[in-house]
């Protein structure tokens, strides 16, 4: 029995597409099969630059494509398509060129659309291509802030307030820290911080009081994290 599954391309998501069956007498084929698992792990390894999305495009039009869309059995993809992110079209029979664009703009009603910067003339024509991006995404920090502040003012009846951050967290695994650094209250619980729930985008905070008519207590935050 040939080997054929020698790229990831060639697996299927449902294991019981994927050769050999749990009937299949493979005699001496298991030797092929490792070789190509070994060479499939050594491969993904070294494309470190673009990360696979398992999306397939439509067969190009008289070799022009400016522009790729999913449709809604794909659900809504436009979260991994941010403007500027790079994308790698493979042609799903591998006879075509590879090529290479940046997205311009993607949104989503029944389709997901993802417009690129123009590769007209690049793509075969009728030819579908897989979609791979780019392992680095636009407007993102490769690692998580150290430190962020701001303030947070409680005013009149208000014992419950968001701090919204200026950078998404990666996770919750932070220190915060609650100073009062004004307040006219004359209720000495309102500069009590009862609870502080976090999140990735902020920080809930609840005092112990009301500052009460008139009346406001202003909170300093700051957020903390160790490498």
């Amino acid at each position: 029995m040939a080997v054929r599954d020698t790229s990831i391309g060639d697996w299927s998501a449902n294991a019981a597409s994927n050769p050999p069956s749990d009937a299949t007498y493979i005699g001496g084929d298991l030797a092929g099969q490792w070789r190509n698992m070994k060479s499939v792990a050594r491969g993904e390894s070294l494309d470190k630059e673009f990360e696979r999305t398992g999306l397939v495009t439509a067969g190009a039009t008289g070799g022009a494509l400016s522009e790729i869309s999913f449709f809604s059995d794909a659900g809504d993809q436009t979260a991994i398509f941010p403007e500027k992110r790079k994308v790698r079209l493979r042609p799903t029979d591998g006879s075509a060129a590879w090529v290479y664009s940046v997205v311009i703009l993607a949104s989503f009603s029944s389709t997901t659309s993802v417009v690129l910067v123009d590769v007209s003339g690049m793509v075969t024509t009728g030819e579908s291509y897989f979609v791979d991006v780019g392992t680095e995404r636009p407007g993102m920090s490769p690692v998580p802030l150290f430190t962020q502040s701001g303030t947070l003012t409680f005013a009149n009846t208000t014992v419950a307030a968001n701090a919204t951050f200026t950078q998404v967290e990666p996770d919750e695994d932070y220190f915060a820290k609650l100073t009062v650094t004004a307040t006219n209250s004359a209720d000495i619980g309102s500069s009590v911080v009862r609870e502080v729930v976090k999140s990735t985008t902020g920080l809930a905070v609840t005092i112990n009081a009301q500052p009460g008519a008139s009346s406001e207590v202003t909170f300093a935050y700051s957020i903390m994290r160790e490498f």
